[in-house]
């Protein structure tokens, strides 16, 4: 799970790099500038986008871009849709004998990691 804070960072970096700019006195005076206007102005300009000019991916498949750093777009506790910490939830859930799922390539980007070490050795 990521913080609030830490996704929308990620999001207004991203969409700097597609084009958007910060509104006037929003990034030489970070901590005066009005954030919600910042938000606001910046969901109003991605609304404007394509899809393709939004995607972002692990591992560029055709022209989408790499995200270098990692899964920057993850679940954030915000009681939106966690009503719970994770840890709280985990205390009250049923157990699990096993859980399954089915993917098409999402195993490769895990596994990755493990190729790269082992190129290198």
């Amino acid at each position: 799970m990521n913080s609030t804070r830490r996704v929308r960072n990620a999001l207004m970096l991203h969409a700097r790099q597609i084009g958007w700019k910060y509104p006037e006195n929003g990034e030489d005076i970070w901590q005066f500038c009005d954030e919600k206007a910042m938000n606001r102005d910046m969901i109003e300009y991605l609304k404007e986008k394509r899809a393709s000019a939004l995607s972002l991916g692990v591992r560029s498949l055709r022209k989408r871009k790499d995200n270098i750093y990692g899964i920057d777009f993850t679940p954030v506790y915000d009681r939106d849709f966690f009503p719970e910490p994770i840890e709280e939830l985990r205390k009250t859930a049923p157990k699990k004998k096993c859980i399954t799922g089915t993917t098409e390539y999402e195993g490769l980007f895990f596994g990755r990691r493990l190729l790269h070490i082992s190129k290198s050795s």
